[in-house]
């Protein structure tokens, strides 16, 4: 009934844009739909209305991640991952703007100082923690299913451009950014929450939003012809934007 109800409001009959933020409703249906393969599900559900509209998926997950739930589908969808900061089409991805090294390595620096804050450092295609085992590490590797690298502490820090940094803790992640993080960072970077335990971190004007601009601009569609739906604060400016 889910599949049909979703099917029926997504149809549309002109040409134009789908954007979605489903992961998690897909990752929750993967689990709970029986006698029908997972593949042939997805396909067939994008397959029901890619004739007439693109469609992106929106995710504040890294791509090792999204790429996972939505394998069937990846040569027809274009991706916007790390809250759109990371576009991704036919396999290949770009940042459309990085946190300097100085400052990743500076804000890198002030996460190891705080107690029981952990952090993860994004690049276009590879995620890195200070630590693996750690209970950020577990949720990153076995419940998200992210392929995440231990650098083997906070002093060791990849030399890659960062598309994205994210301050983990296990009750108030938001009020510790706020407190003991944002104030310097004012201006220069932008903070994300993303649920509970997580803020994302990346430069000012980069979001979900601004990839959907970039998309439809680079495909000739305007806004009217544009639907989003998302369910969490970093979907704001996505849905803004229509």
């Amino acid at each position: 009934n889910e599949t049909d109800t979703w099917e029926e409001d997504l149809h549309i009959d002109s040409s134009g844009f789908v954007s979605v933020n489903l992961q998690k409703s897909f990752q929750h249906l993967q689990h709970s739909i029986f006698g029908i393969a997972w593949n042939d599900f997805i396909g067939g559900f994008f397959s029901s209305f890619s004739c007439c509209v693109y469609c992106i998926a929106f995710s504040g997950r890294h791509m090792s991640s999204v790429k996972k739930v939505f394998a069937p589908v990846l040569d027809k969808i274009w991706v916007a991952s790390q809250n759109g900061n990371v576009l991704t089409y036919h396999g290949k991805s770009r940042i459309i703007k990085s946190i300097p090294q100085e400052w990743g390595r500076e804000m890198w620096r002030q996460f190891s100082k705080l107690k029981g804050v952990e952090g993860v450092l994004d690049t276009a295609t590879e995620m890195y923690c200070p630590f693996e085992g750690t209970s950020m590490y577990k949720i990153l590797a076995d419940e998200y299913h992210f392929n995440v690298t231990g650098t083997g502490g906070w002093n060791q820090v990849p030399e890659e451009d960062f598309s994205m940094m994210t301050l983990y803790h296990p009750q108030s992640a938001e009020n510790i950014c706020k407190e003991l993080v944002e104030d310097k960072w004012k201006g220069k970077l932008e903070f994300l929450t993303s649920g509970k335990y997580w803020v994302d971190i990346v430069m000012p004007e980069v979001g979900k939003g601004t990839a959907l601009e970039e998309i439809c601009s680079q495909l000739g569609i305007s806004p009217e012809e544009t639907i989003a739906f998302g369910d969490n604060l970093n979907d704001i400016s996505m849905i803004s934007f229509i």
